[in-house]
């Protein structure tokens, strides 16, 4: 017998996620954790997807929990891109914010709203643009 239900082991999947890119990027092995993000951003919104599609079923499946987490990991993405120093990765993942924090607006996901936000000002800010 589980112990977790299927939300809630979504939800430490993409916790747990969220600390192994932390501790590659203190361990400064930003490739790796670069894609370890991309694979964490990826799976979480497939999760929103699917939760997203049985809302209206009789489960009552909640995807605002996975809200914060999805915002954690788009935090960490910009870290790591940042460390990289590399201009190409972060002028690419400029149109990425774009388009996920008009998701996130769809979505009424104010936790990634908020920190896309803040991550799209601090990139201009740092590019002078």
């Amino acid at each position: 017998k589980g112990y977790l239900t299927m939300s809630s082991s979504r939800e430490v999947e993409a916790w747990l996620l969220s600390l192994q890119v932390r501790i590659l990027w203190k361990e400064e092995k930003y490739t790796d954790a670069m894609n370890l993000v991309q694979k964490g951003v990826n799976m979480v919104l497939a999760h929103l997807d699917i939760a997203a599609e049985n809302m209206t079923s009789s489960l009552g499946v909640s995807i605002s929990s996975l809200f914060p987490l999805l915002a954690r990991l788009y935090r960490y993405r910009s870290l790591v891109a940042d460390a990289t120093k590399d201009p190409a990765m972060t002028a690419s993942l400029r149109q990425e914010m774009v388009h996920a924090h008009n998701m996130a607006c769809l979505r009424r996901d104010v936790d990634s709203q908020a920190t896309l936000l803040n991550l799209m000002l601090r990139d201009l800010l740092m590019h002078s643009q």
